[in-house]
């Protein structure tokens, strides 16, 4: 007669520990190798931002109020280096979270901290979804009164207000509730511990033809189960919802970057006369008259493009991010991380897709993001004589802004020229601020 004990021995070794699949240490390679190359890169863009404020002779800020108008203060962050702190923390964090869970599947051991590590791990990739959108929300604010717009003298203390109020109840709660079941889950394994040691010692001592029965440990097991599920539930779910707003706050503040946008077509149409009869092609003497009295407003051109062209990537990563990122964790709400008294037993690609699939889409998402910001840094680097913005070789000259292709550039020889600056290009407003900084 078989032991009785021995398969509930076995039902809860199951519960707690999953079988991971075929190459699933290779996966964790080379998912930590990935969250590495994005700290490293990471830091590469924190080192050129830095020299990008020494040459300017600027101070690196983080967050600052700024007044523009009576009783009209708006707090302001710096996304740059507030996206660089945080994916930086975020990759650290992750990287620590995969190595975690590798020990917790592959070898079996931290099992006590693995739902610290699965509840606390993605806080910062949240949070800096959260930071990025209200700092590009507030910056809109000030962008617009700048511009002439005038607001209530209870707009900004309402921003203000707005922003750590929402702040506070978007994470105390979530913060809280992943507390809770980080608690529950020490519980399941003080529970585990106490019934596999006692069932163990049950199956040595059983003799057939002895009846058996379950001890109460193992329905204390199940409750502590049932209570962790259900808070790890609510976690997953307060996750989901925050990164969906998250994105949604984000597609609001996009409008900062078509406020930046109407501003570069102003600028560049202001670059030039815009009355009288236009002609085919504009003489060398015009070309650096415009040049002369363009440069100015060639190089803001080029600053706002630089940072509408920063916004725009870290806007639209947060939007896509976030609703990547929002469907997994709604996806990841109907796999369980521990199944004891289900029907069905959990494929292991399901419990590997819940703990790292968001890890994954991160890292994929954010290295060719990385490199691209890391490109646009090194090209718009401030010269080392000047602190104006690097640009293309100086044998260009500002004609390439009028006749690059893809411009359509005319101009009259006489009193009264019109230069249409229609399709002009970022790389040719460059060219014309290289020119005029040699000179």
């Amino acid at each position: 007669m078989a032991n009785p004990y021995t398969p509930v021995i076995a039902s809860i070794e199951d519960a707690v520990y999953d079988s991971p699949g075929h190459l699933f240490r290779v996966r964790i390679i080379i998912l930590a190798v990935l969250l590495g190359l994005v700290a490293l890169l990471t830091l590469v863009r924190f080192a050129l931002l830095l020299v990008e404020f020494r040459r300017r002779e600027e101070s690196l800020w983080l967050a600052k109020w700024v007044k523009r108008s009576e009783n009209q203060h708006f707090l302001v962050t710096h996304q740059r280096p507030i996206n660089m702190i945080m994916v930086l923390v975020t990759s650290v964090i992750l990287l620590a979270y995969v190595i975690r869970l590798h020990e917790l599947y592959g070898d079996r051991t931290s099992l006590p901290q693995a739902a610290g590590w699965r509840n606390f791990s993605f806080f910062p990739l949240v949070l800096h979804g959260w930071l990025s959108g209200w700092s590009v929300l507030q910056s809109h604010l000030v962008v617009l009164e700048s511009k002439g717009k005038i607001w209530g003298w209870w707009v900004a203390p309402l921003a203000n207000t707005a922003y750590f109020a929402s702040t506070a109840i978007m994470f105390i709660p979530l913060l809280t509730v992943a507390a809770v079941t980080t608690k529950s889950w020490r519980r399941v394994w003080t529970s585990y511990y106490q019934l596999h040691a006692l069932l163990k010692q049950l199956e040595s001592s059983w003799t057939p033809q002895t009846p058996s029965a379950l001890p109460s440990q193992y329905f204390e097991f199940s409750g502590a189960v049932r209570r962790y599920l259900r808070f790890s539930v609510a976690t997953k779910a307060l996750y989901a919802a925050i990164v969906a707003i998250t994105a949604i706050i984000n597609t609001v503040a996009l409008n900062l970057y078509y406020t930046m946008r109407k501003q570069i077509n102003f600028n560049m149409a202001e670059m030039a006369p815009t009355s009288g009869r236009s002609s085919r092609r504009p003489s060398q003497a015009q070309v650096r008259e415009l040049a002369s009295h363009g440069i100015e407003r060639a190089k803001r051109v080029q600053s706002l493009q630089y940072a509408s062209s920063t916004v725009i990537q870290i806007s639209f990563a947060m939007i896509f991010g976030g609703i990547l990122f929002a469907t997994c964790f709604g996806w990841a709400i109907s796999v369980p991380t521990i199944t004891l008294g289900f029907a069905h037993p959990v494929r292991w690609g399901a419990v590997e897709c819940s703990a790292f699939l968001v890890v994954w889409i991160y890292a994929l998402f954010y290295l060719p993001l990385s490199l691209k910001l890391i490109r646009d840094a090194w090209i718009n680097l401030p010269n080392k004589e000047t602190g104006s913005l690097r640009t293309i070789p100086p044998e260009d000259t500002l004609a390439h802004f009028f006749f690059e292709r893809g411009a359509e550039a005319t101009v009259l020889p006489r009193d009264g020229e019109r230069i249409s600056l229609k399709g002009v290009k970022r790389d040719t407003v460059a060219r014309s601020v290289r020119q005029e900084s040699a000179a």
